[in-house]
């Protein structure tokens, strides 16, 4: 009965060591396992972040073109009112003009 008590210590302590080498093999390959994971989700967000920061560049080159149209359209504007109020006041700069020059000497 001893003898057997012995052998099943032993098988037990056989298992035992058995248990726990693969307890380190598995952990080891979790943490392996855990770095490539955390690589590739590393390199997945560095592209998702890359992507959305093109996205979000394209659009305000977009709207920066949009606004940029608009003021010229704006600023085209004013210069065109500008001239047509200068050109308004070119006639009547004339008509002041002629008169000084023409009245000290009277009409001829």
């Amino acid at each position: 009965m001893t003898i057997e008590i012995i052998k099943n210590i032993k098988k037990a302590e056989e298992e035992a060591e058995q248990i726990k080498k693969k307890a380190l093999n598995d952990s080891r390959q979790i943490v392996v396992q855990a770095k490539e994971d955390s690589g590739r989700l590393y390199e997945e967000t560095i592209e998702k972040a890359e992507i959305k920061m093109r996205t979000l560049i394209m659009k305000a080159e977009k709207n920066a073109r949009l606004e940029i149209e608009q003021k010229e359209k704006q600023i085209n504007e004013e210069c065109k009112n500008i001239k047509n109020e200068a050109l308004k006041k070119v006639d009547c700069a004339v008509d002041i003009i002629m008169r000084r020059i023409i009245e000290p000497y009277g009409n001829s």
